[in-house]
């Protein structure tokens, strides 16, 4: 379960990648972009905490 999450969240960021590259409005990109930069490394710390405790039990 934990696994197909982070492909998931993988595959959003390589999205977002594409998504800023075929956007017009420069400012909305880049600000979309920081605001998914801010999120992730959030998301993979949860991440890897979840598999610490997985480990644990």
């Amino acid at each position: 379960m934990f696994q197909t999450f982070s492909k998931i969240e993988i595959k959003r960021f390589v999205s977002s990648q594409n998504f800023r590259v075929k956007c017009k409005n420069l400012v909305f990109c880049t600000r979309k972009v920081e605001i998914y930069n801010l999120i992730y490394p959030v998301l993979l710390r949860g991440y890897k905490f979840l598999n610490k405790i997985e480990n644990l039990i």
